[in-house]
């Protein structure tokens, strides 16, 4: 089954996490992540999963990430 979180959702800079520093407007991920239209990524990516059989996917936004930063 496919598991998908769209990123039309909050954006990282109304994210709160524990740590005291946010990441920078220039960095170079951020940047990146701006670029790439995630949801149209997901639709292609999730075309050959089935979405009616087996357990849950691993999150699509969580695998397309992974693969970016793996050719990085």
């Amino acid at each position: 089954m496919v598991k998908y979180t769209s990123q039309k959702q909050v954006k990282l800079e109304f994210f709160k996490h524990p740590f005291n520093n946010d990441l920078y407007p220039n960095n170079r991920w951020v940047k990146l992540s701006e670029l790439i239209h995630w949801d149209e990524l997901a639709n292609v990516y999730s075309q050959k999963l089935d979405s009616n059989r087996g357990r849950f996917s691993v999150d699509v936004y969580t695998v397309l990430v992974a693969m970016v930063i793996k050719h990085f």
